[in-house]
């Protein structure tokens, strides 16, 4: 059987030896030797998110994170900001729904990006706002949001956090948590951390833990309190995903030696080349605010996106992700997380070449 190259948004390709050690015996995790494991992690975890903070291990999903971060941080009487320019956007505001957070919407026509002012103007308007909730990536559509500056606006505001989803941005994108003061970073790591799904990461600065503290929505699998007293003892308060937990501290391993911003470099150039191939062949891009490893592609009049992914997937073995309603009839998207090489993006580019050909 032949296996198509992943060129999604997650899951994605993984490197061979890292994928190796997921085929290991399973171990003990409540051992001395297993807190090496876990101190390397930990360790790895805050120089990735760039924080001096620590960053808790969640068996979860991305989504699952998200909803961690929010009930760690509100409570029942809270009312809260979300921008919705996607469909990760508008998940803020479906958890936020689904737990009866009162909330205000900044609503975005996709492949927009919100500003610093628009923030700014809702915070002004509505002082009860106690938490701003922003994708970094919007990955339904490839679209990056400024948040350096969305943060220096939010910190102004004492009784207000930051809460931004870096699923997708996590190292291919700079995400300087401590520096910039994002209150709350929600993670993962089936994207450029690239191991398999299962894994997801939270990390609380002080202003974000004293919210926790007067939560009354706090799940019992996501409660920061109880990470935070695990994680001080080099443990986590549930059964982690223990398959992953090698893979996880060899990528993080691997991320440490060859630097930040050396492997946002290497990724950028995959990302560039790949832009430069989809152009030269007549197609054009979703948004203006493009982020990294991130490509919406729009097709044509006459040449049907669901068709393009169709026939990359049956034909030429590469799995592009479809768009959502609305959108994916005319948009595609393309990802270079992961163990892309441009190997993979010229054989990508050639057969994306040969499809357009076809349905012409």
């Amino acid at each position: 059987m032949q296996r198509n190259l992943l060129m999604i948004l997650g899951v994605v390709e993984i490197e061979e030896d890292v994928r190796a050690l997921g085929a290991y015996p399973l171990e003990y995790n409540r051992t001395p030797d297993y807190k090496t494991i876990l101190g390397n992690i930990f360790k790895g975890l805050q120089y990735i998110h760039r924080t001096s903070r620590p960053v808790f291990l969640v068996s979860s999903s991305g989504t699952g994170v998200m909803e961690g971060a929010l009930t760690n941080v509100l409570n029942s009487k809270s009312k809260a900001l979300y921008v919705n320019g996607g469909v990760f956007g508008k998940r803020w505001g479906e958890i936020l729904a689904q737990h009866h957070i009162e909330s205000y919407e900044i609503h975005l026509e996709y492949g927009e990006t919100v500003s610093p002012i628009q923030i700014e103007e809702m915070l002004i308007k509505y002082p009860e706002i106690e938490a701003v909730f922003l994708t970094h990536n919007e990955t339904s559509t490839g679209t990056l949001t400024d948040i350096k500056s969305i943060a220096e606006v939010v910190k102004k505001y004492p009784n207000t956090v930051l809460v931004v989803d870096c699923i997708s941005s996590i190292l291919v994108e700079p995400v300087e948590t401590d520096e910039w003061g994002i209150d709350v970073v929600v993670s993962s790591g089936n994207k450029a951390i690239a191991i398999p799904p299962g894994v997801g990461f939270l990390t609380f600065s002080e202003k974000a833990m004293k919210k926790v503290k007067n939560s009354d929505i706090r799940l019992y699998n996501y409660d920061a309190l109880e990470y935070l007293k695990e994680w001080e003892r080099i443990s986590t308060p549930y059964t982690p995903p223990i398959s992953l937990l090698k893979q996880l501290e060899l990528r993080l391993k691997k991320v440490q030696e060859e630097g930040l911003e050396n492997l946002r470099k290497r990724y950028a150039a995959n990302t560039a080349y790949l832009r430069d191939g989809v152009k030269k062949l007549g197609l054009t891009f979703f948004t203006p605010h493009m982020a990294n490893c991130v490509t919406g592609v729009v097709t044509p009049d006459g040449i049907n996106a669901e068709e393009v992914v169709r026939i990359m997937r049956t034909k030429h073995h590469i799995e592009l992700a479809p768009s959502w309603p609305g959108l994916k009839e005319h948009l595609f998207r393309v990802g270079n997380f992961g163990n892309i090489n441009k190997t993979d993006i010229d054989l990508f580019l050639n057969a994306l070449e040969q499809t357009m050909e076809e349905i012409k």
